[in-house]
């Protein structure tokens, strides 16, 4: 038990990412070794990391089956320990003790305290080093290796058993197979919680995350790492990007009926749900697709079509007249065929969204609610400087009919789908990618006419003045823009709940804008310079009533069938502006992220309601149908029934 220290919050994480990491891989040229035989040497502080089981015998590791050896980071202290410990044993007596000296992270600790014969905690210089992987912007760790530790970390008082299990029985909740992780801002709360000393911890980005990141890009392998038990493990939206690959691609779809395709669209709705923050055993991942091709077999004939290029390199190009031979047999949408040769990073990627979309062509949600599930993961096939670029472009892929052309084509097109309708997400996103660009020339602008810290207050009001002026500008653009669609759409047909909702969002726009006006004014009058305190109330009220508003435009929704809005926020950008802030490329990141927000939503209105009113009249028409069919005792019973669900039937 550890004495007071430094308060809890006070104390930072100490995390080495991947670039603070230089990775050695143990066997050079064997892909299926690289994830569990590296090295990662941390120059800045001399220190080596390695797998805790490569100090273990290896024909323990190959033929052991239970227990496991644990998989948990050492250092070069731990692996002098290792060493300690060998020079009292044979050879064929560390194999018999070796499970009992290091098999498992609580093993080893015990084992390192009694031959320092220490039974305080405090007195052994051991750090504990806990994997992290990444998820979008943050650091995650596993929960399983969180409860490993929790009795083992020095902690200010007793340990709570009960609130150990407790917390063990809400990261299992969704069975054996899947792996909880929790965020840095959670493992700081259970670290408080459980009074635990964060000095004696380092969070470590997985090098074996790291490592799968390049051999997914190189060779397109899906990208697993190992559990606590040296399982592979996958995350969930890679797991679902597995299985658009295993069972939805390689089947030509067009003629196969719903009920099939509902039982593939299934299976990837249940791994879906486990969220995209967890991880599922890659062997379970495998057994759910062997197990919808054996209960599907008419569907999977002859053998799997790589359809990732596993034997080929990212850089290399794709043979084009075998390529075009598969689109022809499985009838994928050909927006292949003006090209000549494509890179396979890039076939990596458009490959298995345009199969999603032959997939299910008639719910047309289904495409932009799976591709945007595994977008982020399946943009690890391309190159970090194209991220950004492919990123908007499959944006606009999930906007409308998905062919690899300029948006202006993909506007203007031909296309059935086309003819009568707007291609309403595509226009947003065009929309939204100008906004975007004109706020980061506006915020260079800024920057580049920062005053100097001692400037007058009169010059300070004149570039927040300024500033007014250019995010109204914005406003009136966009503004102007939104009516422009609203004007297109009133064109193709009418619908009065759209129009209105576009109306009263245009009306908040002019609000808003009238506010930037009588601000400018207010900056602007001679002689009567406005204290900086009102200035700054002005500006947070500004940011208080603005968060989350730029667009507030509605679209209609197939899932929930009603009108909901989509927001793009300029709060970032007006803070930047008035912060003279370096932070724009995360800006026009967020951006982005709600354009593709918006675009999951059906460019296909009127369309919709047309179908869902067709179904409804042959349904009531095959219901007549089957009425003069059958007896007047079944008439009456079929009435009845209609009559209670609310369907009037007239009897003969």
């Amino acid at each position: 038990m550890l004495g007071p220290g430094p308060e809890h919050k006070e104390i930072l994480w100490d995390f080495l990412g991947k670039n603070d990491m230089d990775i050695m891989l143990k066997n050079q040229g064997d892909k299926k070794a690289a994830q569990t035989h590296w090295s990662a040497t941390i120059k800045s502080r001399r220190l080596a990391l390695t797998p805790s089981y490569l100090c273990a015998p290896s024909n323990l590791l190959t033929t052991q089956k239970t227990p496991k050896f644990q998989y948990y980071l050492m250092d070069d202290e731990d692996r002098k320990h290792i060493a300690f410990f060998q020079n009292f044993l044979t050879a064929n007596e560390w194999e018999e003790r070796c499970y009992g000296h290091m098999g498992t992270i609580g093993n080893f600790v015990k084992s390192v305290r009694e031959i320092m014969n220490s039974d305080d905690e405090e007195q052994v210089e051991k750090r504990y080093y806990i994997r992290s992987v990444p998820f979008e912007n943050e650091q995650r760790v596993f929960a399983d290796e969180i409860y490993e530790l929790l009795p083992l970390i020095p902690c200010r008082g007793l340990m709570n058993t009960a609130r150990a299990a407790e917390l063990q029985d809400i990261w299992k909740q969704h069975g054996a197979h899947v792996y909880t992780t929790i965020s840095l801002a959670e493992l700081d709360l259970i670290f408080e919680d459980f009074k635990l000393d964060k000095t004696k911890v380092t969070i470590v980005e997985d090098p074996a995350y790291t490592i799968g990141e390049n051999l997914m890009f190189t060779w397109g392998t899906n990208l697993n790492i190992h559990d606590l038990k040296r399982q592979p493990i996958i995350s969930v939206p890679q797991a679902v990007l597995f299985l658009a690959q295993s069972i939805v691609c390689g089947v030509n779809w067009k003629a196969v009926k719903d009920e099939k395709k509902q039982v593939v669209l299934d299976e990837m709705r249940k791994v879906m749900a486990l969220g995209k923050t967890s991880y599922v055993e890659y062997r379970y991942m495998l057994s759910v697709s062997i197990g919808v091709r054996q209960k599907l077999a008419d569907l999977y004939l002859g053998p799997k079509e790589d359809v990732i290029f596993q034997k080929q390199h990212a850089m290399g190009e794709v043979d084009m007249p075998e390529f075009r031979r598969v689109f022809k047999k499985y009838q994928i949408p050909g927006f292949y065929e003006n090209h000549e040769s494509l890179t396979v990073y890039a076939v990596r990627v458009l490959l298995p969204l345009a199969w999603i979309q032959s997939f299910w062509e008639e719910e047309k949600n289904v495409f932009p609610e799976l591709s945007r599930f595994i977008l982020d993961e399946i943009l690890i096939y391309v190159p970090d400087n194209l991220k950004m670029e492919y990123r908007r472009n499959v944006g606009l892929m999930l906007g409308g009919a998905f062919e690899k052309r300029p948006l202006n084509q993909l506007k203007n097109s031909d296309s059935p789908t086309s003819k009568n309708t707007i291609n309403v997400e595509a226009e947003v996103a065009e929309i939204l990618a100008n906004f975007a660009l004109n706020a980061k020339k506006n915020g260079n602008s800024r920057n580049a006419g920062n005053g100097e810290n001692g400037e007058s207050q009169q010059s300070g009001e004149k570039r927040v003045c300024q500033s007014c002026m250019d995010i109204r500008h914005l406003y009136n653009s966009t503004r102007n823009e939104f009516v422009q669609l609203g004007e297109k759409i009133r064109e193709i047909g009418p619908i009065e709940m759209g129009m209105k909702e576009l109306a009263g969002s245009i009306q908040a726009f002019d609000r808003e804008i009238e506010r930037l006006r009588q601000l400018e004014s207010e900056l602007s009058t001679p002689r009567k310079p406005v204290p900086k305190k009102k200035i700054q109330e002005e500006i947070e009220r500004w940011n208080c009533k603005n968060d989350g508003f730029v667009t507030n435009i509605s679209f209609y929704d197939n899932n929930s069938q009603e009108f909901l809005r989509g927001n793009a926020t300029l709060r970032e950008q007006y803070e930047n502006i008035m912060k003279m802030n370096e932070n724009l490329e995360q800006q026009i990141l967020t951006h982005e992220r709600q354009s593709s927000q918006i675009s999951s939503f059906s460019a296909t209105i009127f369309e919709l309601q047309a179908k869902e009113h067709d179904k409804e009249i042959a349904r009531l028409e095959k219901s007549i149908e089957d009425l003069e069919m059958r007896s007047d005792e079944q008439k009456s019973i079929l009435k009845k029934d209609f009559q209670k669900n609310g369907i009037s039937v007239e009897a003969e």
